[in-house]
């Protein structure tokens, strides 16, 4: 088999930079998803902090107002004022649809990191076959240099 048979074998037959760029694709795109993934985790921590600063701004506006309720009336009271405030509700819902999304993603990171780990047993497999190959070919050329080494012929 000549050079140009192998390689043609090897990119024909065996796909092997086909195989290649498929991965560097995959990695490509994790990278992308871990992007993502990363802006919706920063954006959890910003709405996460808005809420407790909502909470906080109804605790103290409230106990204001009603300094001298009973602790266990207060605490009933400032669920009641929590669950009723539209500002608090919409940046409940905003932290929900982020958490969606980041839910997607993470589905998402998880299915190509799975194809990139098959990808690179592709190519680990494929390396050890021509590595195989390799090893024939030297072996071959070691035995008709030994025959050729022979004084007697």
């Amino acid at each position: 088999m000549t050079q140009h048979k192998a390689i043609a074998y090897a990119e024909d037959q065996l796909g092997v930079h086909r195989t290649w760029a498929n991965c560097e694709a995959i990695t490509v795109a994790l990278a992308d998803l871990y992007d993502q993934q990363a802006g919706f985790e920063a954006e959890s921590r910003n709405l996460n902090h808005q809420i407790d600063a909502l909470k906080d701004g109804l605790l103290v506006r409230e106990s204001a107002v009603f300094p001298e309720m009973a602790p266990t009336a207060f605490e009933r009271h400032m669920r009641l004022v929590i669950a009723k405030d539209e500002n608090l509700t919409a940046v409940k819902r905003t932290l929900l649809e982020c958490m969606a999304r980041r839910d997607v993603v993470a589905g998402q990171i998880r299915a190509q990191e799975n194809n990139h780990k098959g990808s690179v047993a592709r190519l680990n497999e494929l390396g050890g076959y021509f590595n195989y190959l390799a090893q024939v070919r030297m072996a071959a050329t070691m035995a008709a240099n030994a025959v050729a080494d022979f004084p007697w012929q």
